[in-house]
């Protein structure tokens, strides 16, 4: 399993913390995103090259934990994690 979907579950299972997970994707129904889904984790639609629904995605959030495909549309990982991180910040 992915680590992103260990945090998934590890989240709203941890009986002291009292939170819920949002997972975000640009795409809920692919295989990778329904992994995420189990109880207590809301799986979103966003985009990092997408700053508004960044801030759907993020309204009312305690925190973010972000990963980066970062292979995708031949950009190098350097411009993709700068990017990301922006985006996220400014969201």
């Amino acid at each position: 399993m992915r680590w992103a979907a260990v945090l998934c579950r590890a989240i709203p299972a941890d009986q002291l913390g009292g939170f819920a997970c949002r997972a975000i994707t640009r795409d809920p129904g692919k295989d990778h995103a329904l992994v995420l889904a189990a109880p207590g984790v809301e799986v979103v639609r966003a985009d990092i090259d997408d700053l508004e629904s960044l801030k759907k995605a993020f309204a009312g959030a305690h925190g973010v934990y972000g990963v980066t495909n970062f292979t995708r549309a031949g950009r190098k990982r350097l411009e993709v994690d700068t990017r990301s991180g922006s985006c996220c910040r400014r969201a």
